[in-house]
């Protein structure tokens, strides 16, 4: 409860005074309802304002930019597999300083 709302053309700083007019791979994180969504921009990238755009049109009503570039790593395990986001080789082996982790009730 404690992220900004979402509003068109309004992006709270630091974020935008670093890389956020640059293109970059993104990891973001927003809600809707009671649904957490996962929002991955890959190659290219996008830019900060983009990316609100991405969120606004997905609906969300609270929307976080976690990270860009090479620590902006996504892993979901579908009971198989990961599903992750592509990165660069030698990004495969960073070591990231901060995380997110969620689990569901099934590892009770």
């Amino acid at each position: 409860d404690r992220m900004q709302p979402l509003e068109d053309g309004k992006i709270t700083p630091p974020s935008v005074l670093a890389h956020g007019l640059q293109n970059h791979p993104r990891t973001s994180i927003g809600v809707k309802g009671s649904e957490l969504v996962f929002i991955m921009v890959e190659g290219e990238g996008c830019t900060l304002p983009e990316l609100q755009h991405v969120g606004l049109t997905l609906g969300l009503k609270q929307f976080l930019n976690l990270d860009g570039g090479g620590s902006s790593q996504f892993r979901l395990w579908d009971g198989e597999r990961y599903i992750k986001n592509a990165i660069s080789a030698e990004d495969e082996k960073r070591v990231l300083g901060h995380v997110l982790i969620l689990f569901d009730e099934s590892l009770k």
